[in-house]
């Protein structure tokens, strides 16, 4: 690069450079000129920091300021590079841009601005538009916040005027399409792409000065209008930006001009018609015979209802805590003639032929074929159901009157399946129990039901599964809102099914749609039910209501004390079981559902009673045993996913917590896992992911307390003990290994030594007194090795069977040593053990001991004992004690 010295380059060499015929040439030169700008911004920057404040006048002045006249320079050149025949070099180009605009002054950033704008709205420039709008939606980015106010009101009203230009050249070519041909079309484009560009720097410019320029804030009303006016261009695309537009604007506008943007959005879509006969009905009844349009603005009587519905869900995510209740009250009945509970069909309804449901509104949209027309209705349901799922989440306290509804809704398109049928609408509601039959006949139309999907091709398949997904995030909005006492999803009832008295309440509905064919409505129906399980769990536990205990004296007194009381164990956990089931079993793909089916089980497990009893354990046991069956076979040319090696984390998770819950019975947690589930865990701990070998442990850890909860027999104890050591001891024992794992093999061999050291031969638990000293005496691991020694002194304490006597010298000695280190954390560790360890001798002498070892010890206990950390001396203090209890002389 050509510079006179280090600090000052030569700007004059590099601007010749920028107009040199050879690209290269052209690229070097503007790369050098962007490094050059960047070190003068740091300069700048630099020397305000230190105090010496710049000159007044500029935005980058410093003591190495460039002077206007050659910032003029730079600013031409940069601009002009914006149209090289190189794309290198106008990527470049940008880039300097953003640097010069914090380097150079305001003069020149206003004047900047103008011409990127000039270069936007400039019909002739249609090839490097694309770059001009990138170009000045950086500008807006990275312009100084100082100069919002000027910049903004250099911008705003050119951009407005360019909407209504080319808006206004939009509406001309499409009257002239037929005579215009080409020409005409080749007009359209360019308008549109210019209308776009400028949606997309005024959402830029409210979004970063929306609030904080007033030249913006004078202007909201024009801007309002213009946005408004796109919602009603043919292009779906302008349509989309221009509700984009408007949800930033409404975030920054006053509440008088909120409430007129909402009430010329509602006009419009009330004056839509509605979708299926019974939404007809609502429209009709809402208009009443003498129906007039209400709507002054005549550019948006071509409004497109979903584009608008889009808008005003755009609106309610943004701002819809400044909705008052007559917006709402509006709102959602107008919303609710596009998606009523009684156009809701399936291929199981009698009357579904009858009520041509794949069709309904079809005869709205003439001109276009009815593939197109169906897909207008699906977006149209959708964008409904995501904007209740708004109002449900932004403004809780106004929706509240119109929940019922929206439930009843959301329940009914949770199963709007028009062109499928499962065949099995007789299944008993709100998880009733079915015979063996039933059940048998379930499996077989569930694995045909997947087969069929799995072979269904993209022609055959429907999107209607899209309103469905959306009703069902609804639900999900819903069980957030009342996630404090969600006692009425469990007891209000709701008829879900068309033309059935038939009810279910919202938990009964979202167990029965387990079936769903669709992957991502089932999975976002078991995630919709956890949420809810959890909540209700957490609410129970806050005394909100009562989950009943299975005594029915008690479950009794409770209802007729009013309180509400939600029986889980009766009939619902044996559905969740069963259906949950049916995903783990699913043998073609399905992972996220198997996935989702577990973190269902798992929040069970926290409920009373749990899974289940001993042929509920057996089956989720078995269905786990299949999980952790999928290995690497290089014989067999199989090759475990990572999705797979996750799912197989999740299903150890899920057996550890069935094991430490407390919500099942011991012994029947003991007999499904020993035939069935334990040799596949202990081969998990030699698994190659380090997540998957720490679970494993970390199960392991869990099974000595079972063995002894569950009443196990001498010969179980000792085969389970040598499982478990077998299992344990390699990982314990290697070094190169992730930290997770070393500290969950000693927690694991902790849990093994003190409930079954008796099981175990002196060779074994020699070795794991081996393995634990050596651990005790490696930095990373110390800590967890002198808590897994503190866990084995507590139960050596409360069990003369277990002797420590072969690691006591060593261990104190060790102990001792740690009590010199500066970590408060480690000391205090370590004097807790040592308490531990002392105590284990008890007074009598037994042990044989080093004589120097007390001496040594208690020294260093006296070098620590200071009034500056009472806690420390506290635990110093208790453990001296207890060295003079074990040892008096």
């Amino acid at each position: 690069m050509s510079r006179g010295s280090y600090g000052n380059p030569n700007y004059n060499d590099l601007l010749k450079k920028t107009e040199h015929y050879d690209k290269d040439e052209r690229y070097m030169a503007i790369s050098d000129l962007c490094e050059a700008l960047k070190r003068n911004a740091a300069q700048a920057n630099s020397a305000e920091v230190v105090g010496s404040p710049p000159p007044a006048g500029g935005a980058g002045s410093s003591a190495s300021q460039i002077d206007p006249q050659t910032e003029r320079r730079i600013c031409s050149a940069v601009l002009s590079l914006l149209d090289d025949s190189s794309n290198d070099v106008q990527t470049v180009a940008v880039k300097a841009l953003s640097v010069l605009l914090i380097t150079v002054q305001e003069e020149q950033v206003v004047e900047i601005a103008e011409r990127l704008c000039t270069l936007v709205l400039d019909q002739s420039k249609s090839d490097l538009r694309d770059v001009y709008a990138i170009g000045l939606k950086t500008l807006v980015e990275t312009v100084p916040a100082s100069m919002g106010n000027i910049v903004s009101q250099r911008l705003i009203g050119r951009l407005v005027d360019g909407i209504h230009t080319n808006s206004t050249t939009q509406n001309r070519g499409k009257s002239a399409a037929a005579v215009g041909g080409v020409s005409s079309s080749a007009d359209d484009k360019n308008s549109e792409e210019i209308v776009l560009a400028c949606l997309n720097v005024l959402t830029d410019l409210l979004t970063r000065f929306g609030s904080t320029a007033n030249s913006i804030t004078l202007q909201h009303e024009p801007l309002l209008n213009v946005a408004l006016s796109q919602l009603a261009s043919p292009r779906p695309v302008v349509r989309k930006r221009a509700g984009t537009t408007i949800g930033v604007l409404a975030t920054v506008i006053s509440d008088t001009l909120l409430h007129r943007l909402v009430e010329r959005v509602l006009d419009q879509i009330d004056q839509a018609e509605g979708l299926g006969r019974s939404g007809k009905k609502r429209a009709r009844k809402a208009h009443g015979g003498d129906y007039k349009r209400t709507l002054s603005a005549s550019d948006l009587r071509s409004a497109d209802t979903r584009s608008l519905i889009r808008t005003m869900c755009t609106v309610s995510g943004t701002v819809g805590h400044r909705l008052n209740q007559g917006h709402i009250d509006r709102i959602v009945p107008i919303f609710l003639r596009f998606c009523d509970p009684e156009d809701a069909v399936t291929g199981d309804d009698e009357d579904y032929e009858s009520d041509d449901a794949g069709g309904d509104g079809a005869e709205d949209m003439q001109g276009i074929s009815e593939e197109a027309a169906a897909a207008m209705q699906i977006e149209l349901r959708e964008s409904c159901f995501a904007g209740f799922e708004s109002f449900v989440l932004r403004c809780p306290a106004l929706i509240q009157p119109h929940l019922d509804q929206i439930i009843h809704s959301s329940l009914a398109y949770m199963r709007f399946d028009p062109n499928y049928s499962y065949g099995d609408e007789d299944d008993g509601e709100d998880g009733e129990a079915m015979d063996e039959d039933e059940e048998e006949s379930e499996e077989y139309s569930e694995e045909d039901e997947y087969s069929d999907d799995d072979d269904m091709s993209d022609e055959e398949d429907d999107e209607n599964w899209k309103v469905r997904r959306s009703a069902i995030r609804t639900l999900t909005s819903v069980v957030e809102a009342t996630k404090h006492d969600p006692s009425k999803l469990w007891i209000a009832d709701y008829a879900w099914r068309k033309n059935s008295d038939r009810k279910a309440t919202v938990a009964g509905a979202l167990v029965n749609r387990f079936k769903e064919r669709e992957e991502n409505c089932r999975v976002d129906i078991i995630e919709c039910f956890t949420r809810l399980l959890s909540y209700t769990v957490s609410a129970a536990s806050v005394g909100v209501l009562v989950l009943a205990s299975g005594g029915s004296m008690d479950d009794d007194a409770l209802v007729a004390s009013g309180a509400v009381v939600v029986d889980l164990r009766s009939n619902v956990s044996s559905a969740i079981v069963k259906a949950s089931e049916k995903q783990l079993s699913a043998k073609k793909g399905g992972e996220r559902s198997k996935s989702s089916a577990i973190a269902l089980l798992s929040t069970l497990c926290l409920a009373p009673g749990g899974i289940g009893g001993s042929e509920q354990i057996t089956s989720v046991f078995t269905h786990v045993k299949t999980i952790l069956d999928l290995n690497d076979d290089a014989r067999m040319r199989r090759h475990v996913s990572a999705n797979s090696k996750s799912l197989k984390l999740e299903a150890l998770c899920l057996v550890r917590i069935m094991l430490s819950c407390k919500k099942h019975d011991p012994a029947h947690i003991k007999g499904a896992l020993l035939p069935i589930l334990l040799p596949e865990i202990c081969h998990c701990v030699k698994e190659d992911w380090y997540k998957v070998i720490a679970e494993a442990l970390r199960v392991l850890l869990e099974v000595p307390n079972l063995m002894v909860l569950g009443l196990a027999s001498k010969s179980e104890m000792d085969e389970v003990a040598n499982s478990l050591y077998v299992a344990i001891e390699p990982r314990l024992a290697e070094h190169d290994l992730d930290q997770e794992i070393k500290e969950c093999a000693l927690s694991a061999s902790a849990s093994l030594l003190s409930v079954h050291h008796a099981s175990l031969s002196m060779e074994q638990k020699n070795r794991i007194f081996e393995l634990l000293l050596e651990r005790l005496k490696n930095e990373t691991t110390r800590i967890a090795a002198i808590k897994t020694l503190s866990k084995i002194g507590d139960a050596a304490r409360s069990n003369k069977d277990l002797d420590l006597s072969p690691i006591m010298n060593e261990t104190l000695g060790q102990l001792a040593l740690l009590l010199r280190q500066q970590s408060r954390g480690l000391k205090q560790t370590s004097l807790e053990c040592l308490d531990t360890m002392v105590l284990c001798l008890g007074s009598d002498g037994d042990v044989d001991m080093d004589d120097g070892l007390f001496d040594s010890v208690l020294k260093d206990l006296g070098d620590i004992i200071s009034d500056t950390d009472l806690h420390i001396c506290h635990l110093s203090l208790s453990a001296s004690n207890s060295i003079l209890k074990a040892r008096p002389s």
